[in-house]
């Protein structure tokens, strides 16, 4: 409940910090240039995103609370399927 809490929050402010960019000179500019997108500036566009939402993340856990970034992990951790018998696979995992 609190990770997901997390990540709509972080995902709402990367949207407001997009709607905030695109003035409307340049969204009329990225509806045209969006018609001419090939596969390759697709991914690229992806992974950029893929790579700011990483950097915002990590930014908003390292503020985190202590014992709220522990119930943020266990409920990670619960969700991957850890059931905490085995220390080696989670020794594994945080690798």
């Amino acid at each position: 409940m609190v990770l997901h809490r997390l990540l709509q929050l972080i995902f709402s402010s990367l949207y407001q910090k997009q709607r905030k960019q695109n003035s409307s000179d340049e969204k009329a500019d990225n509806d045209i240039q969006s018609l001419e997108l090939t596969e390759g500036q697709i991914h690229n566009w992806f992974d950029k995103q893929k790579e700011n939402l990483s950097d915002e993340l990590l930014t908003k856990l390292r503020k985190t609370d202590p014992y709220v970034f522990e119930h943020i992990m266990i409920e990670l951790m619960t969700r991957m399927g850890y059931k905490g018998a085995d220390g080696e696979a989670l020794t594994k995992l945080m690798i």
